[in-house]
């Protein structure tokens, strides 16, 4: 299924499949975090420092500049996670760490332009990963201090879905502690039927699965796998790989692994982790997504923050937008 990796392959993954689409600076600020890919395929990747959203030419690598988020002033915010709605207005996370910035979910129309808040909560404080439903009507919202939140699209209002103990993180659950943060649920992703929403807690290198009930709320959250301090260690984006058949239950999750560079694949048949992909052009992969083609051939894009490396002496940093190609 998977071209360059086979569950035997968890110690050894083999040559890297991945390759650098374009490469930002990062003494600009230039640091990527947010992915989105709209109707029309094109790919848009949110720079997490200076808010601005920009389109990358997947096949040239050239970079244009679509919009912006809130002005945010150094050191007193991030923009994290994109998502596009139906009629293809940008949604845009935006967390804050001051009172310069307003936390909460930015929108930016279709076109591009400056955004503004469209939804807010005064528990959303720490907003990072979006998606949105099938039905193209809410936006699930991961928060990293340890809950999930719902966004109505017709008229921006927000529900704290659910917030539980094993959605929040801990630093020092996997030594060493690179961030001064705790950082709990990051990335989130709903199966092909609804029925689950998949997470990724960042600090206890565990996937979990959150059922979703016939009304809508949320069931109890189960650890699917982890907690995996060797293979997990600061997993940050998840994505579902269908598989393209008709059983949910043999679909895999694939997922960046910022604090270790890695790409790992989760099985949901056996719940194993396999390692796709390490190091090599990886530099704190953070958001990852998937794109098909006409011909049904998947690219897999993922974003290096560089989050790390950027304010190390002595590194070259490497923020950028890769991609990797999914074999069927």
């Amino acid at each position: 299924h998977l071209p360059y990796a086979s569950p035997q392959q968890k110690s050894n993954p083999p040559p890297s499949n991945i390759s650098i689409v374009a490469s930002f600076d990062a003494k600009k600020g230039q640091l990527p975090e947010g992915l989105a890919i709209d109707n029309d395929r094109k790919v848009y990747v949110g720079m997490a420092p200076t808010s601005e959203v920009v389109i990358v030419n997947k096949t040239t690598g050239a970079i244009t500049n679509y919009g912006n988020g809130p002005k945010i002033p150094p050191n007193k915010g991030f923009m994290t996670g994109l998502a596009f709605d139906n009629q293809d207005n940008l949604y845009a996370a935006v967390i804050s760490l001051g009172p310069e910035v307003q936390a909460g979910i930015y929108r930016i129309s279709q076109g591009g332009g400056n955004g503004s808040l469209f939804a807010n909560h005064q528990e959303m404080m720490s907003p990072n990963d979006i998606i949105l439903d099938k039905k193209g009507q809410q936006l699930f919202v991961s928060d990293v201090t340890g809950s999930i939140f719902k966004v109505q699209l017709r008229n921006g209002t927000v529900t704290k879905w659910i917030s539980d103990p094993s959605l929040r993180g801990d630093s020092d659950f996997c030594p060493p502690s690179m961030l001064p943060l705790d950082v709990g649920a990051n990335g989130i992703a709903l199966d092909r039927n609804e029925t689950s929403l998949y997470v990724a807690n960042t600090d206890h290198a565990s996937i979990l699965r959150i059922p979703i009930m016939t009304n809508g709320s949320a069931g109890s959250p189960e650890v699917i796998v982890g907690p995996d301090c060797t293979n997990l260690n600061g997993v940050d984006g998840i994505v579902i790989d269908d598989k393209n058949d008709n059983d949910s239950n043999n679909d895999n999750i694939i997922v960046t692994v910022n604090k270790l560079n890695k790409v790992a694949q989760v099985s949901l048949v056996n719940r194993s982790v396999t390692i796709l992909d390490s190091n090599g052009d990886l530099d704190f992969p953070a958001s990852i997504e998937t794109d098909t083609d006409e011909r049904g051939q998947q690219t897999l894009y993922i974003t290096n923050f560089a989050f790390l490396s950027s304010q190390q002496n002595n590194t070259n940093p490497n923020p950028a937008l890769l991609n990797a190609q999914l074999g069927r």
